[in-house]
């Protein structure tokens, strides 16, 4: 009896020691929701678009392609020269750095209702606070550019199409002024008149 309750209490001496010792971690969350673009997501994959790219990678829907966004290097990166995280962290590399916000980072995805819960911690409760925050600005403005930057390829596509259709139009223009001045302008009116 004396040895299990022994190493009971011992057991729980050196547990309270260890968590009294360790540092505090703290947890915050934000929230958002994204534009859920199905039938979007569906065009731009037979177009080619973004979407059509994160379809061919596996990525099924849009929370799914926000969350890999998340993780990406432009929103890595911003959220550590932000934060100065590669002096907090020590990091020698840029991509010490990333992995270590990647493990502080955690993003879930909530099916039922679309939301994404964005989970940072640190030891700061503010700085965590303010990371989680700035993980959600930072793909808000890196999903905007990508917006910018599929809309202005959209335009130059429709721009190309114009231009053609401008360059066939006056060699059209061109033909029937050629056929008007070998045949003559009267067999014209005179076919027309006779159909």
């Amino acid at each position: 009896k004396w040895l299990i309750i022994g190493i009971t209490l011992s057991a729980a001496i050196i547990t309270a020691i260890a968590s009294l010792s360790m540092p505090l971690i703290y947890k915050a969350e934000t929230k958002i929701l994204p534009p859920q673009l199905t039938t979007s997501l569906d065009i731009a994959a037979q177009r080619g678009g973004l979407a059509g790219q994160a379809d061919r990678i596996g990525i099924k829907t849009t929370n799914d392609l926000y969350i890999a966004l998340l993780k990406s290097r432009p929103v890595l990166d911003g959220v550590i020269d932000r934060f100065k995280l590669m002096e907090i962290y020590k990091a020698k590399k840029r991509e010490d750095a990333r992995r270590a916000i990647t493990g502080a980072l955690k993003a879930l995805n909530d099916k039922k209702s679309g939301i994404i819960t964005i989970s940072v911690e640190d030891k700061d409760p503010k700085r965590a606070s303010d990371m989680a925050n700035a993980f959600a600005e930072e793909l808000k403005n890196l999903t905007q550019g990508l917006a910018i930057t599929e809309a202005s390829q959209r335009r130059l596509f429709f721009e190309e199409q114009l231009k053609d259709a401008k360059e066939a139009l006056i060699k059209a223009e061109e033909s029937m002024k050629g056929f008007k001045e070998s045949k003559g302008d009267i067999k014209i009116r005179e076919k027309a008149k006779e159909v």
